[in-house]
């Protein structure tokens, strides 16, 4: 009896511990993550829509809405690459990026739709910034930004 309670108390105690681990690895769809974690230090696959607190590294996302509160790393998103809170370097290209915290690095998509990226360089044929930018490249930058702009 004692034996089998402690062999079930180690296994809840690996259990927990790997199912709270963040992922080297992390396939995504709607309402769905294998492994189960909410953030992914490595790479990510999202299919339709993968959600998480905090992807570090490679990001791929095909027909997506790849969605974190906080990124770094390359983002190669078939789709729209979304983060809620903070893109600390790295890049992300997509069709569209949708970023409402704060940005540094790259956002390179076809429709930029951003907030603060003072320490980000947007190439996009559209780019939309609530916040301060620091250099905008692309075709189009709609009011309420403040851009050094350059394009056709």
């Amino acid at each position: 009896m004692r034996s089998m309670a402690i062999t079930l108390t180690l296994g809840l105690v690996l259990f927990a511990t790997q199912a709270y681990a963040d992922a080297a690895f992390q396939l995504a769809v709607p309402n769905f993550r294998v492994p189960e974690s909410n953030t992914v230090n490595g790479v990510r696959f999202s299919i339709i829509h993968g959600k998480n607190q905090g992807q570090h590294g490679l990001d791929l996302g095909l027909l997506s809405m790849s969605e974190t509160s906080n990124f770094s790393g390359l983002a190669l998103i078939f789709g729209i690459s979304r983060v809620t809170r903070e893109m600390s370097g790295g890049a992300a290209f997509s069709f569209v990026n949708w970023h409402s915290g704060r940005d540094s690095g790259m956002n390179g998509a076809f429709v930029n739709i951003l907030n603060d990226t003072q320490g980000a360089f947007n190439l996009g044929f559209v780019n939309v910034a609530d916040g301060g930018t620091a250099v905008d490249l692309g075709d189009s930058t709609c009011p309420g930004a403040r851009p050094l702009r350059s394009g056709s």
